[in-house]
């Protein structure tokens, strides 16, 4: 029970850290031009 809360927790933060990387890369795209 334990083991698939921190597995649901680190796929949690890593969507979240991808979701957030993808966001600063538009940024960047947006605001280099």
């Amino acid at each position: 029970m334990l083991k698939k809360i921190i597995m649901n927790m680190r796929i949690i933060t890593y969507l979240k850290q991808k979701k957030d990387s993808t966001k600063n890369g538009v940024f960047e795209i947006l605001f280099k031009r």
